[in-house]
């Protein structure tokens, strides 16, 4: 009975303490940051600057050198030009860079992976909106398909 309920105990542990989700994060040191710039480009028009957009960067991993600065999730919102500040977050490394609130909507939860690779470098973010106009998609499609009344 002891045995069984030893065993129970050291099963109850190990449940209820449970693994690490995620990877280890590196030790948080100084020196790291940098700037994002957020754009939008509409109908794979020029880009153009898309201002107050939050933004959430998530670590992935170091990139060979020395790295510095703090891997810990961070959320940025950009200014009226579309600059954001991320505080002592690691470089040289890969970041997540995730919409999470602009005013061009469909721009909410594109991402997209960036390296930084230099402390206080600009890391651009371009959100893609391609909204063609029904009509135009068809008429495109009419004109491109062969006609089997012309001979």
């Amino acid at each position: 009975m002891r045995r069984l309920t030893a065993v129970f105990l050291a099963g109850a542990a190990v449940l209820l303490t449970g693994c690490p989700a995620g990877p280890t994060l590196p030790p948080t040191t100084s020196g790291g940051g940098f700037f994002v710039s957020s754009f939008v480009s509409f109908n794979l028009a020029p880009r153009v600057v898309a201002p107050i957009a939050q933004i959430k960067l998530t670590w992935h991993e170091d990139l060979s050198g020395t790295a510095a600065g703090s891997a810990q999730t961070q959320n940025i919102t950009t200014n009226s030009a579309g600059i954001g500040i991320a505080s002592n977050a690691r470089v040289p490394a890969t970041w997540n860079f995730k919409w999470v609130f602009s005013l061009t909507a469909p721009c909410l939860g594109q991402n997209q992976d960036a390296d930084v690779l230099v402390v206080d470098s600009d890391v651009e973010v371009t959100c893609t909106v391609t909204d063609f106009p029904r009509r135009w998609l068809q008429r495109q499609r009419f004109l491109a398909t062969p006609s089997l009344l012309i001979r």
